[in-house]
């Protein structure tokens, strides 16, 4: 029996507008009243994952910042808040720029949630009140950072993730995600990662591997979806994910974690 779903945000519970199709929203609902706990488990901080929590209706552990940090999003408990030492982050800062790319350094977002970017490496802003620019970076840094992050084309981040992450600064790991329309490349503390997110909150929980029901759709997704009894991809998933889950289920617009959470939690319970 699944007994919890571990389930990403952007490309599997909302697309674009940010929004939990009302179909998902019901099949949540009913998986929770039969008793399977649903954790969100996203690359998004905090500050931009409770959104999507309350249109669920209910805020519970959550899996955020690519696991940097795994708390309850009700009681405000932390399982655990990985930082980078800011030597490491300075090192990590300096590798994106001088590869040209502008870099996000993200604030731990359990108390406040800063962006901090380097006036010479403008970032697209999409919230003002959150991104600050530090002329000082990467020799000044006001606090630990969560994560160092890049955002663009594919074509552009890729190569240069997969260059660093073949040689990672110490105690570090490079990890690749995106949304509908941007790619993702960004460096954390090694003990981060959705999966060691996942693993935190099934011990606290009590449960097995066969009783994890996890859904995703990008490279940040594959090892939730290896270590769940059932790790399902979502049809607008990349194929090398779609290639490495257990079952493919629909697309986001065909409300495809629903169709998921029918098959594996609601029946397989009525079976």
């Amino acid at each position: 029996m699944i007994r919890a779903l571990f389930v990403d945000l952007d490309g599997t519970l909302v697309g674009a507008t940010n929004t939990v199709s009302p179909r998902v929203r019901e099949a949540v609902g009913r998986a929770r009243a039969a008793g399977c706990e649903v954790v969100i488990c996203t690359g998004r901080s905090r500050v931009s994952t409770e959104p999507v929590a309350d249109q669920l209706g209910f805020r519970g552990y959550a899996v955020v910042s690519n696991g940097g940090v795994v708390m309850h999003l009700g009681t405000r408990e932390v399982l655990c808040r990985n930082l980078l030492p800011i030597p490491t982050a300075a090192r990590a800062i300096r590798a994106l720029m001088d590869a040209g790319i502008a870099p996000n350094v993200y604030e731990d977002a359990i108390e406040s949630a800063r962006i901090l970017y380097h006036p010479d490496f403008p970032v697209n802003i999409h919230d003002p009140e959150r991104f600050v620019a530090w002329p000082g970076l990467p020799d000044e840094l006001p606090y630990q950072p969560m994560c160092i992050s890049a955002f663009g084309p594919e074509a552009r981040l890729r190569p240069v993730a997969e260059r660093l992450a073949a040689d990672p600064l110490p105690g570090t790991f490079v990890e690749q995600a995106g949304t509908h329309a941007v790619w993702c490349l960004e460096i954390h503390h090694d003990d981060s990662g959705k999966c060691n997110g996942l693993q935190r909150v099934t011990d606290r929980l009590g449960l097995r591997p066969e009783e994890v029901l996890a859904i995703g759709d990008h490279l940040n997704d594959l090892k939730m979806l290896d270590f769940a009894g059932v790790g399902v991809a979502m049809g607008n998933a990349l194929p090398e994910v779609r290639a490495a889950a257990d079952w493919v289920t629909g697309t986001l617009d065909e409300d495809g974690v629903a169709q998921a959470i029918d098959r594996f939690v609601l029946d397989a319970q009525a079976a």
